[in-house]
């Protein structure tokens, strides 16, 4: 039902004890994921995140997405806590143009 949500901007999973593969999706205007400290397992194939297109930093990858330097203040009114090089950092207030990943904690 993840993957039927096209608007999605950030999906955080940490520590839900969730298994198995991770199954592909193509979230085009994701920016910012954390699936760590679950017991996922298996390999992600480069080509899993090509649809991942609001994470691009390449030219004319998201002309087709929303402006975000005109849409509310800039911030996700949220925190999120990220495992950076070992070491877990709790991030409040999040601007809208960053991005993350955090896959850590799995197998």
């Amino acid at each position: 039902w993840l993957s039927s949500l096209q608007k999605l901007q950030v999906v955080v999973l940490r520590s839900n004890a969730f298994h198995g593969p991770i199954p592909q999706a193509s979230f085009r205007t994701l920016k910012i994921i954390d699936i760590s400290h679950n017991h996922f397992s298996g390999i992600l194939p480069t080509d899993y995140f090509m649809n991942w297109s609001a994470m691009s930093s390449s030219p004319g990858a998201n002309e087709d997405l929303p402006d975000e330097r005109h849409m509310g203040d800039g911030y996700y009114h949220d925190s999120i806590v990220l495992m950076i090089k070992g070491v877990e950092l709790e991030y409040e207030r999040i601007l809208k143009i960053d991005t993350a990943l955090d896959f850590s904690g799995n197998r």
